[in-house]
């Protein structure tokens, strides 16, 4: 795409450096580097806020010790013995890390390095950026794989059509909708995450909807607008050429669309589902 690459002392395999960000590949939508890991973390705080906590509600379980979850929910469940699992070590905290949590280097479609039924929890989230359509269906059922039977999986995606009054941001969402589309992700996948969760061998314990304001109505509103801007600016590597826009144009666009959503007093819905993983003499 024109864009300058290279690969620096230290680095970790596989990573590559592009305007001072770190890619796992040249076709990541978002960087993996310190800057992305605080954007995702500021995320997890918007959407526990408005889910009303980080386990949706329908779930069974006792958090105490013995209790193991796969995700990094260590803060909010200290007696938990948590592991997080990322594509890369730079995904990982550097220096803030609970003493119940420890991380992996891992791909869902390569597949975890976990035994069968290692997890009463696990919860993955926001993959509509990381998975391609047809990997939906082999990464849940890697992730019921290592789930316990009678165990949790936690589900979290966004509807990217942004609910919105103002033309011209409906405009630039519906592209950005078929940006997706265009280089083979499921922008619609939220519909299909029931069945897909049964097709793994879970059966959908709850769901609930989340509408969050974005730049109004609350702090919480306030923290999306700015998750969301900082979201959009952390795929100009691969979104801005594909708009035709140079980087500082596609800054341009970026403040401007995020403007309209605050005043046009708009939302984004995102989609929680949890499954429990069938006893075994269910299967």
């Amino acid at each position: 795409m024109g864009q300058r690459q290279s690969k620096q002392a230290g680095s970790p395999t596989g990573s590559i450096f592009i305007q001072n960000r770190v890619y796992d590949d040249g076709e990541s939508l978002f960087p993996t580097d310190g800057m992305e890991i605080d954007r995702q973390h500021a995320q997890s705080f918007v959407l526990k806020e408005a889910f009303g906590g980080a386990i949706l509600p329908g779930a069974n379980i006792s958090l105490e010790k013995g209790f193991s979850v796969l995700d990094d929910l260590a803060t909010d469940y200290p007696d938990v013995k948590c592991t997080g699992v990322g594509a890369t070590n730079t995904c990982f905290p550097s220096t803030i890390r609970p003493k119940n949590v420890s991380f992996k280097t891992a791909d869902v479609l390569q597949g975890l390095p976990f035994d069968d039924e290692s997890f009463d929890f696990v919860q993955m989230r926001l993959h509509i950026p990381k998975l391609r359509v047809d990997e939906w269906s082999r990464a849940i059922k890697e992730v019921a794989r290592v789930t316990k039977h009678g165990g949790y999986i936690q589900m979290i995606e966004p509807n990217i059509r942004i609910a919105t009054t103002d033309e011209i941001a409906k405009e630039i969402m519906s592209k950005l909708h078929s940006l997706m589309v265009e280089i083979k992700h499921d922008p619609n996948i939220f519909p299909k995450i029931p069945k897909l969760l049964d097709q793994a061998g879970a059966e959908l314990a709850s769901q609930k909807i989340a509408s969050i304001p974005i730049g109004w109505k609350n702090k919480t509103g306030d923290l999306m607008l700015e998750n969301l801007r900082q979201g959009l600016l952390a795929t100009k590597l691969v979104v801005a050429p594909i708009f035709e826009l140079d980087g500082d144009e596609y800054v341009n666009l970026v403040d401007d669309l995020v403007g309209r959503l605050q005043a046009s007093k708009a939302a984004m819905n995102f989609y929680g589902f949890l499954g429990r993983k069938r006893c075994a003499d269910k299967n």
